[in-house]
């Protein structure tokens, strides 16, 4: 299946206020199980790459190997992906919270984009995080905290699914089980205290409303965690998902969970399995 690739520029900052975007071939007339019909897409992924906010290594490229699975399944012709890249931790503007900020116009412009692709807004996106990739989803959950409870990002009511890979969820529970990584923390948030007041709501027993709307609202929640992960155990995805059912109130017949051998920290956003999945 031929795919179309483009660079979409988000800022003039830096060169990392990028977006990758990759459209998978239609033909013309076809009616594929995904929905898509005459090159005018219904669906997209959103991908958030990792690396602790600070890796120059985990780029919006990350995700190339999914495409390249996705491009070989008929099912999925006319899929389109987007891969948001954004400024590290050592770059002027890449901490907290303008970083978050600087997702959220990505997902503008985006927006933006796939509406002229389709050309009508009847679209629906999946969101696709690994590691700090799923930190950022579960801030654009909490949108309000960023742009204000008046100022609501058109795409919050598009959003249908969230897939979560090798999640950092809950500050405190990875500060508890990992102090060494506390360094990147601290980078990203200026300090510890910070990082827990500020990064997000997860792992907190009183939730706003708002979110867990938002939460109860998604069609499916998908959570990945590999058993081979040599960076992350199995505690940051089994507490996020007891968080979505006792405090969110998340329907469990909503929510998937796969543990399972897909490699180490990093081979998942390229295991083909995974990407199937997905």
């Amino acid at each position: 299946m031929a795919v179309e690739e483009t660079t979409i520029k988000y800022g003039e900052e830096s060169a990392r206020q990028i977006i990758r975007r990759w459209k998978l071939g239609v033909r013309a007339g076809a009616n594929s199980s995904m929905g898509h019909v005459d090159h005018k897409p219904r669906r997209a992924i959103i991908l958030i790459h990792g690396g602790a906010w600070r890796d120059p290594n985990n780029t919006c490229n990350d995700f190339q190997g999914f495409v390249n699975t996705w491009a070989g399944i008929t099912d999925y012709d006319g899929l389109v992906a987007y891969s948001i890249d954004y400024k590290l931790s050592s770059e002027v503007g890449g901490t907290y919270p303008s970083v978050v900020l600087d997702v959220f116009k990505a997902l503008e412009i985006i927006h933006e984009d796939f509406l002229a692709i389709n050309g009508t807004d009847d679209v629906e996106y999946t969101l696709c995080g690994h590691s700090v990739g799923c930190t950022f989803i579960t801030q654009i959950m909490e949108y309000e905290k960023y742009v204000g409870a008046n100022q609501r990002p058109a795409i919050m009511d598009h959003i249908r699914k969230c897939v979560f890979l090798e999640g950092i969820y809950c500050i405190r529970e990875l500060n508890d089980e990992y102090p060494e990584y506390a360094f990147f923390i601290e980078e990203q948030f200026g300090n510890m205290q910070v990082a827990l007041a500020e990064c997000n709501s997860v792992g907190n027993s009183v939730q706003a409303i708002s979110v867990r709307e938002l939460y109860r609202k998604l069609n499916e929640i998908v959570i990945v965690h590999s058993t081979e992960d040599e960076l992350l155990s199995l505690r940051q995805p089994q507490m996020f998902h007891t968080w979505l059912v006792d405090v969110c109130a998340v329907d469990q017949s909503t929510l998937r969970t796969h543990y399972a051998a897909y490699g180490r920290h990093n081979d998942v956003y390229e295991n083909a399995a995974v990407a199937v999945l997905i």
